[in-house]
């Protein structure tokens, strides 16, 4: 027989268990329980020590926790709190009070209701993150839809363009309608709106529109600049702004330099009829009325001359409304005297120059309440 070796067998208590692990474990669990000894096993050994580190742990950590707060526990559902919960978002983030109406806040509390967990809110960045793909997931959505093969937003010499071609799946034309304006604190911006026709079903027709692009021009509103910022095949409806006409002047330009074809402008040009019917409200006005519109800037530029020989009653009536709402005490004052006389207190309302018919309802509020 051949002498065994000695690197093999070894006279070691962490091997014998290790072997009793390997092929006798059960045996060996049995006998240590029946005889009240605890197991040595190298798994029960580290499963204990395991054991033992997390109690530690535990007890060490408890010495550092507080009683929760009754303000800081789930508050459980009740009309009544998520009433007052509601009200005091709207307060806080000062929503107006028809927020609760709009559809798509509804549909959010309503798959919220149907939650199985806690709602998690996204953060600003997953916010943002989100927006992004949704513009991304509805530019193409709508791509497809009208089998646009070249639709998107780029830089051409600085100015931003929108490329499509007309889609054989609508049929007609795709016709647009645009505006350019210049916000409050300086910035012009630029609009275009798609309309066309589709057929959803044999002989059913349905209008449909979509904002094709909405995009800021730093640059002045000059014809060139806002012709250059798109390419169409149809219609272009738009107001009848002399900077309007260079605009489609420009525009069939860029499209025959794109297209190779022919952008006829004045059978494609279409005036806007609400911006001509102001035209000439403006101008009926101004035969009754020489006063000016209110302007921050100017704090007497709207008053009447009242040595005229006709009487401003539109320019009386303008002054009136602008002392009136000038600060919160005369709104106090002027409603407290309609509620003296028995009337529903209303404040008056001032036109406005862009506002188109704000001068009619500015008329009709101060007709109300003479």
């Amino acid at each position: 027989a051949k002498k065994p070796r000695s690197d093999v067998i070894v006279d070691e208590r962490s091997t014998k268990r290790r072997h009793l692990q390997a092929a006798h474990a059960t045996a060996y669990r049995k006998w240590a329980k029946e005889n009240n000894f605890e197991s040595r096993l190298p798994c029960d050994t580290k499963k204990k020590c395991e054991e033992t580190a997390e109690q530690l742990v535990q007890t060490s950590v408890n010495d550092h926790f507080q009683t929760v707060s009754s303000e800081d526990k789930p508050t459980p559902y009740t009309d009544e709190t998520f009433k007052q919960a509601a009200i005091e978002w709207l307060i806080e983030t000062n929503q107006p009070i028809q927020a609760f109406d709009h559809p798509k806040f509804q549909k959010m509390i309503d798959i919220a209701s149907r939650a199985t967990r806690d709602v998690k809110l996204p953060s600003r960045k997953q916010t943002r993150k989100e927006i992004i793909r949704q513009f991304k997931t509805q530019m193409t959505a709508l791509k497809e839809r009208l089998n646009v093969s070249d639709f998107c937003f780029f830089n051409v010499k600085g100015f931003p363009q929108i490329v499509f071609q007309q889609s054989p799946l609508v049929g007609g034309e795709i016709s647009l309608t645009c505006d350019s304006w210049t916000a409050g604190n300086g910035d012009g911006f630029f609009a275009v709106t798609g309309h066309w026709i589709e057929e959803v079903s044999p002989m059913e027709w349905v209008e449909r529109e979509a904002l094709f692009g909405f995009t800021p021009m730093n640059t002045s509103h000059s014809g060139v600049h806002l012709g250059q910022a798109l390419y169409k095949i149809g219609h272009i409806t738009c107001d009848n702004a002399s900077n309007n006409d260079t605009m489609l002047d420009e525009f069939a330009n860029c499209y025959r330099f794109k297209t190779g074809k022919i952008f006829d402008v004045a059978k494609r040009h279409i005036r806007c009829l609400a911006h001509i019917i102001n035209l000439a409200t403006q101008a009926l006005i101004s035969t009754r009325s020489k006063a000016k519109y209110y302007s921050a800037d100017s704090d007497d530029g709207h008053l009447p001359d009242l040595n005229a020989p006709d009487r401003d009653e539109v320019g009386l009536i303008r002054a009136i409304t602008v002392k009136a709402r000038s600060s919160s005490q005369r709104k106090e004052l002027f409603k407290t005297i309609q509620i003296e006389n028995k009337v529903p207190p209303r404040q008056l309302l001032l036109d406005m120059k862009v506002r188109w018919g704000s001068t009619h309802v500015m008329l009709l509020r101060a007709e109300s309440r003479k």
